[in-house]
């Protein structure tokens, strides 16, 4: 919206990521790759084990202390 607005091209209007290279790309992706796969996990275990499993073994309280 800023490059409309100031007619400017999409190239100057979007940031640049990591530096603004390939290694710089490369790093950015890994470090979404890696925060976004705790959340496909839980996505998986939920569909396997079923989600009112999950939130038992999560948020239930233990009956007994070891």
């Amino acid at each position: 919206m800023v490059g409309i607005i100031h007619d400017s091209s999409v190239e100057t209007s979007v940031p640049s990521f990591g530096g603004g290279g390939f290694l710089g790309l490369l790093i950015v992706a890994s470090i979404t790759f890696l925060s976004l796969l705790p959340f496909f996990a839980s996505k998986n275990i939920s569909r396997a084990i079923g989600h009112e499993r999950v939130k038992e073994i999560l948020f239930r309280y233990p009956k007994e202390a070891i």
